[in-house]
Parts: C-alpha cells; sequence; structure tokens
C-alpha cells in the first residue's frame, strides 16, 4: 500500500466493521468520521518521520469540540473524532502514551498523548512519500493568532476582523505560497541525526523537527495588534542554532544575517540617540558577561514594573554580582535611553521588527525566492548575501532612520574534509559524499519529482 487515502479508507472500514453501531453513519457524519480518522494517521505519519520521533496530542474533552472560532477545524466533531480515536486504540493501530486531564483549581491540564503501533509504523513505512511534501497545509488554517497570559498559560483568543487584520493575512500568504513553491532541508551526515534528536531531548525549549511545519504564522499580543506580531511555527526556527548553518534551499547552501544589537539601536533611534560604536552588550558588564547583560536589558525592558528582584531565567552563580548592581549597570551604560527601562515595552519592539521581517521576506517573495526568518535574523541562498544585506539595511533606515550592522554566519560544513573542494572531486568521492547524506538526497529528490509533477499538471 502506497497511498495514504487507500490507508484511510483501509482504517475507516476496520472500525465501522467491529463498531456497535446499528444503523450507518450517514453521509456527512461519514465524511467527517473519515476526516477524524484521516487527521490522526496524518500526524502519526508526522510524528514518525520528525527528528526525534515525537508524541501527538489530541483533544478528548468534548468541550473542545463545543467552541467554535477561528482556531478550530469545523470539520472536526467530538461525536466523530472520539470514535475514531477509540476505534483505531481498539484495533491496535495507536497506542495511549499519556492520559490527559484539567485540574480546575490549578488552572491546569495535560493534553491525552499517543504514538503508533508497530502494527501501524508497518503499514506508514510502505507510504512512499514524505508526509512534509505529501500535505499541504490547509488553507483555512489561521495564519493570524492573537494570543494572551491567562493564570500564567498562553491562550489562543478570538478576534474581530479589521483591514488590518485581513492585511497581515494577505501579505503572509505571499510569503507562505514563495516557501511552498521552494524545499528547506537540512544536510546533515545520516549518522549526525542521532546526535541533533539527543540535543532536542535534552533541551526543554526545543521540539522535534517536523518538516511538514514549512509555513509560518503571526502571533500578536494584544487585541491592537501592534504589540508581538513575530513570525513563528517554521521548523527551521526550533532546531539548535548551531545546526542552521547546515540548511539548504533546494539542495542550494544558505547564509543566515542578522541585525547587530536590535533591540538597542531601535531604542537608540527610537529616543533620537547615537548608540555609538561599542558593543550595547559588552559595555555593560564586559565582553565576559556579554549574556547575561543581554538578559538582563531585555528583562528590564520586558517588564512593565522596576524589576527590583532578578527574573528566575537569569543565574547569577557566574558573574558574582547581586542584581541591584547588574541592573544599575544596565541604566549606567544606557543612560540616554533610560525612559524605555520598566515600561513593559518588550511586546512593542516585538511589532517593530516583525515589521522589518516582513518587508524584507515580501521583497524576496515578488521574486520567488524564499527567506526563512528566525526572529531578527534570515537565512536564504548564499547567492542572496549582498542584495539580503542591503535590503535589511534599508528596511531599518526606512523604519527608524538610522543605519544598523548587518553580521554574516560563517558556513562551515564541518563533516567535509578539507580537501573535498570543488576544484578536487571525482566521481568516487562525490558519490561518497552523498552516501554520507542520502537521507537529505532522499528528501531532496522526492521534493523534485513532486514539484516536477506538480508543473505537469499544470501545463
Amino acid at each position: 500500500m502506497d497511498c495514504f487515502d487507500e490507508l484511510v479508507d483501509q482504517l475507516v472500514k476496520e472500525i465501522e466493521g467491529q463498531e456497535a453501531k446499528k444503523r450507518p453513519r450517514y453521509k456527512e457524519a461519514k465524511r467527517r468520521f473519515r476526516n477524524a480518522v484521516s487527521v490522526i494517521i496524518e500526524d502519526a505519519w508526522k510524528a514518525q518521520r520528525s527528528i526525534p520521533v515525537r508524541r501527538c496530542s489530541v483533544h478528548l474533552s468534548s468541550n473542545h469540540y463545543s467552541h467554535t472560532n477561528r482556531y478550530a477545524d469545523p470539520n472536526l466533531t467530538y461525536r466523530t473524532f472520539k470514535p475514531a480515536y477509540d476505534g483505531l486504540r481498539k484495533l491496535g493501530y495507536i497506542e495511549e502514551t499519556q492520559k490527559g486531564y484539567y485540574d480546575p483549581f490549578k488552572m491546569q491540564g495535560k493534553l491525552t498523548q499517543y504514538q503508533s503501533s508497530d502494527k501501524l509504523k508497518r503499514l506508514i513505512g510502505k507510504l512512499e512519500a514524505h508526509p512534509a511534501i505529501y500535505f499541504q497545509p490547509s488553507k483555512d488554517d489561521e495564519t493570524v493568532l492573537l494570543r494572551t497570559k491567562s493564570d500564567q498559560r498562553k491562550v489562543l483568543i478570538d478576534y474581530v476582523e479589521t483591514a488590518q487584520t485581513n492585511r497581515h493575512r494577505r501579505k503572509l500568504l505571499k510569503i507562505n505560497q514563495c516557501l511552498l513553491r521552494h524545499w528547506l532541508d537540512i544536510e546533515l551526515p545520516n549518522t549526525e541525526y542521532a546526535t541533533i534528536a539527543q540535543r532536542i531531548n535534552s533541551r526543554t525549549d526545543k521540539n522535534p523537527i517536523d518538516f511538514s511545519r514549512r509555513t509560518l504564522v503571526r502571533i500578536f499580543s494584544n487585541p491592537d495588534f501592534k504589540h508581538g506580531g513575530r513570525f513563528y511555527r517554521g521548523w527551521w526556527q526550533n532546531i539548535p542554532s548551531e545546526y542552521r548553518k547546515y540548511l539548504t534551499i533546494d539542495t542550494k547552501r544558505t547564509e543566515e544575517l542578522d541585525y547587530s544589537q536590535l533591540n538597542p539601536n531601535i531604542l537608540y533611534a527610537m529616543a533620537g540617540k547615537e548608540m555609538g560604536s561599542a558593543d550595547a552588550y559588552d559595555r555593560i558588564l564586559g565582553d565576559k558577561h556579554r549574556k547575561l547583560a543581554k538578559q538582563a536589558f531585555n528583562a528590564m525592558i520586558q517588564s512593565p514594573s522596576p524589576l527590583r528582584s532578578c527574573p528566575k531565567a537569569i543565574d547569577l552563580s557566574k558573574v558574582g554580582m547581586k542584581w541591584a548592581e547588574i541592573r544599575k549597570a544596565v541604566l549606567k551604560a544606557h543612560q540616554p535611553i533610560e525612559q524605555y527601562f520598566f515600561k513593559g515595552i518588550g511586546n512593542k519592539l516585538q511589532y517593530e521588527d516583525s515589521l522589518i521581517a516582513e518587508r524584507i521576506m515580501l521583497h524576496f517573495a515578488k521574486h520567488d525566492i524564499p527567506v526563512y526568518p528566525v526572529h531578527d535574523s534570515f537565512i536564504m541562498h548564499h547567492g542572496y548575501r549582498e542584495e539580503l544585506k542591503d535590503v535589511m539595511e534599508q528596511a531599518f533606515k526606512d523604519r527608524f532612520k538610522a543605519d544598523i550592522d548587518i553580521s554574516v554566519e560563517a558556513v562551515d560544513w564541518s563533516y567535509l574534509k578539507k580537501e573535498q573542494t570543488s576544484d578536487h572531486l571525482d566521481i568516487d568521492t562525490i558519490m561518497a559524499s552523498l552516501s554520507e547524506v542520502s537521507e537529505w538526497q532522499g528528501r531532496n529528490e522526492e521534493w523534485f519529482k513532486h514539484r516536477k509533477s506538480q508543473r505537469l499538471r499544470m501545463t
């Protein structure tokens, strides 16, 4: 069996064959039931091809399906999803690994989690395609999100549609359509996947690499849609930073350019002041404690109050200073912009940098050239380095009437031997190199085959 739809049809038939229902589902209920099975198996397939293999999460509370909003899938109902989930469990295709719960007193809980059984893995293994290439994001999925904090939890909230939100969505559609016309991958030796999987598992702030997350959403933090607004949910944003240099676009190598000290530069521009040539963070505690100084600076910008106590995320154990001393050092080093500290403007700054990111991506999307953002840095084909640098500088200057430095991440393909340069490669060396990265090679070959078939359909 090499077709996903055939697999879903088979599973639907098996589930219905062991159900105790006296009457068959009517046409619309049958369509929704099949959709529920498809959603569960699709996520299981994507999970199996993630790095590392992840577990799947589902809502099994009827309350979740009783609310209708812009983030909900209108085709999923409790009356069809729950029997689909239970049927797949009963037949041994999925295994529940964590039972969901919700504590109304603590206002917290966890979703039910499941994974593919060996029985389902065997069937999935027969599917010839890669799920990230086989499936396209649904056109109905909301891409402009409004999120707030409720009892320390981040929750999505509905909002009233405006000309502004429609404009954000239209622009993002252009960006995402461009991203979907290209294939971003990570060129690693086959032996390196276990290492990166281990790195991701060891980090609570990292999720498995799911190549199907090829597009972006914007997440705002205030109903005025002028706070937050950064671009999220691209799989490349989630990998450990040291691996980003191995990203490829349509098999071509990439470079990453980022704004140097973006937040300080924005604040000095807003104040109409010169920041000077000294590094904005080094000038606080010296270059030895630059990372800590940057954390302190950003915490003081984000906080709406004087922040007398050290934030939990900042570790002072290695600096030999008290929080009050560090706080004072930040204010002293950045006296020209002291009016912006403790005003809670961090999300406003995110909105500003999101507008710059949007402009950069749209500039290149017009020419069908994909740009992959990681907040204040941008990844694209290495041949566009100078043009990207110019566009980044101009976007900042047009917004803030000031200049800013752009840094380029050095490309170091460390798994290649020094003698493996384009001038010294024979056919045997080339073939050996490709065998080392055969998983990467396989995904790219499938992508080009898929893209060719799409173009043939259009002719």
